[in-house]
């Protein structure tokens, strides 16, 4: 099965978790083996974890907040509000059906100063709206 796509700020969410249950452990003065024991991971799951090359489901957070003794929040503490405000608009489903159009169609013109002059009017007119 092919691994999911991890975004940039998940992986770095990941990371920090590693860090902070890595600190913990160490803190409480268990192995690796030991947490991975009492909380069913695989051998290597935990290093895994700690470096952030694996993300952590709800059920591995809790079993990882009970074994290192800390509250579900611990893992969070001065973590930043994760920025959804700036995510990139989609088109609706119709605009894109547009859009294909469009582009089937300039694609059909072999005339190659015939498909400038349209790029220069869409361009022309994508400035004027702009402003």
């Amino acid at each position: 099965m092919p691994r999911p796509v991890t975004s940039p700020m998940a992986k770095q969410l990941n990371v920090e978790l590693g860090a902070r249950i890595a600190a913990r452990r160490r803190t409480l003065g268990l192995s690796a083996a030991e947490v991975e024991r009492m909380t069913l991971l695989r051998r290597g799951g935990l290093a895994r974890i700690e470096r952030g090359d694996k993300g952590l489901d709800a059920s591995l957070l809790i079993a990882l907040s009970q074994v290192l003794g800390v509250d579900i929040s611990y893992f969070f503490e001065g973590q930043q509000a994760i920025d959804t405000a700036n995510k990139p608009d989609l088109p609706s489903a119709a605009r894109v059906e547009e859009m294909i159009e469009f582009l089937t169609q300039y694609h059909a013109i072999t005339e190659d100063a015939e498909r400038l002059r349209i790029l220069g009017l869409i361009r022309s007119v994508a400035e004027s709206d702009a402003y």
